[in-house]
């Protein structure tokens, strides 16, 4: 459950590394902490929960540092053991506001490119590459669930992710997908449907059907 202008309070999740005299811990999965999240730490030695707050992510690597300093701000960790059961727990909290100008300077690719950025990530931030593909295989992925199979194809068409469902096992070829188009401009993401949304379509048809 999402609440409204908070983030929910994260359970403790354990320590995979030890914590480092830099500010740096590791976990199993970062996915759910974010930048700018005030933390607690605490360990079966360290029993007096300290707070701190997340200064950047990258994979599994949280860095820490005091709430009261700057970005680059680093605090040194490396009394919380794995060892002791060292945690990172983050309470119900109130998410920063980010000011308007620096929302936009943070999703604008600058020369030479010059656009606004608008690109597909995954659940860690990170995007998708040829060495981090979308599940499955090369530019496409496929998700299957209980009762339809979803295919993203978002190299085909320069700016645009085809999205195809249909029952699990219906070949490529057949004239039984349901296809949505999604065209990216700028800001802007505009939905369109092959034959209004109906699962009459040939997949490997996508970028010749009609779509409105």
């Amino acid at each position: 459950m999402s609440i409204e202008k908070h983030w929910e309070d994260i359970p403790p999740v354990a320590f995979t590394a030890n914590g480092t005299e830099y500010g740096e811990l590791q976990v199993a999965d970062t996915s759910c902490f974010k930048v700018g999240m005030v933390v607690e730490l605490v360990s079966t030695v360290e029993t007096t929960p300290i707070k701190l707050k997340i200064k950047r992510i990258i994979g599994s690597s949280i860095w820490v540092g005091d709430t009261g300093l700057n970005i680059k701000h680093r605090t040194d960790i490396s009394a919380y053991l794995v060892a002791d059961t060292a945690t990172i727990h983050a309470p119900e909290q109130p998410k920063p506001n980010v000011p308007f100008d620096d929302r936009d300077l943070a999703t604008f690719e600058h020369e030479p490119v010059n656009a606004r950025r608008v690109i597909l990530v995954d659940k860690s931030g990170n995007a998708y590459t040829e060495d981090n593909p979308l599940p499955g295989t090369g530019g496409g992925g496929t998700v299957t669930e209980a009762d339809e199979i979803v295919i993203t194809d978002s190299t085909s068409t320069p700016g645009v992710i085809y999205v195809g469902c249909a029952v699990p096992g219906t070949a490529e070829s057949a004239a039984l997908w349901k296809i949505e188009r999604l065209t990216i401009t700028g800001n802007d993401v505009k939905s369109a449907y092959a034959d209004l949304a109906s699962a009459t379509n040939v997949w490997d048809d996508r970028t010749s059907l009609v779509y409105s």
